[in-house]
């Protein structure tokens, strides 16, 4: 678990710059411009409580800057999200070695669209979790961490299987993955928007050491069994993984009746 962190902090001192000028363009300034309605709204408000204001104007003024609130509030919430998930897209790279640019904050639209269908997916049983019970939700939402590298990680799999592989991934070692998601989580909300980088780096951290160990284990689990009896006949010739002959002929039977001894 300190190889994670320390792996984690090494990446992240190496691209700190275009990790917080991303959390900055992408997550700050839109905050800021969300919050100018905001003050508009409450300066109508208090215009309103002057008697010597005009009241048409004063109400005018606090519906347009409550209608502009909620639009640009959307519109936040969007970019937001769209910025996380560039983050981790980045971080996912960063682990791999590689230098990720601007470009690789954008996505193509069938990852989008798997993204958003596995996001909902995610959300509906943390949601169902809270219906149940608090800890059900917690337990989903931990299972699930690892969807979206899944997703980027591998193009061609669908909402469905990065879900069931994330179950699996946590499986592999749960007790250091919840450690390290929990000091994740107080990291996070020590730091707010400016710790999405570093904790977006330990999980990638995190999700390829699971994935190794998942897929070189030193003693396989169930589904590690699976995944490998899985590669193998994908791997073996198409001729091995022909299916037998059968035959359906009965073979034939004697109905002659054994002769009779007269005593």
């Amino acid at each position: 678990m300190d190889q994670i962190f320390s792996k984690a902090w090494e990446l992240f001192s190496k691209h700190w710059k275009f990790l917080m000028a991303v959390v900055a363009i992408g997550m700050l300034v839109p905050l800021l411009i969300f919050l100018l309605p905001y003050f508009t709204m409450m300066a109508s408000a208090i215009s309103f409580s002057d008697a010597h204001a005009n009241p048409n104007l004063a109400v005018g003024g606090f519906l347009s800057s409550m209608i502009a609130f909620f639009v640009l509030g959307f519109i936040m919430s969007i970019v937001m999200m769209l910025t996380q998930v560039g983050l981790m897209k980045s971080a996912l790279i960063i682990t791999k070695g590689g230098t990720p640019t601007v470009r690789d904050l954008f996505l193509d639209f069938d990852t989008y669209l798997r993204g958003f269908g596995a996001g909902f997916l995610c959300c509906l049983m943390v949601f169902m979790g809270f219906g149940l019970c608090f800890l059900p939700a917690f337990i989903f939402a931990f299972f699930i961490s690892m969807t979206p590298f899944i997703i980027f990680d591998n193009p061609k799999i669908s909402a469905v299987q990065a879900i069931g592989k994330s179950f699996k991934l946590i499986m592999t070692d749960w007790k250091n993955s919840a450690i390290i998601l929990f000091l994740g989580g107080i990291i996070l909300n020590m730091t707010s928007m400016f710790g999405y980088p570093f904790v977006f780096i330990l999980e990638a951290v995190l999700y390829l050491k699971l994935k190794s160990e998942f897929e070189n284990p030193t003693r396989p689990n169930y589904y590690q069994q699976q995944y490998y009896q899985q590669q193998y006949y994908q791997q073996r010739p198409p001729q091995y993984n022909q299916q037998p002959p059968q035959h359906n002929q009965q073979p034939p039977q004697n109905n002659q009746q054994p002769p009779q001894y007269n005593k």
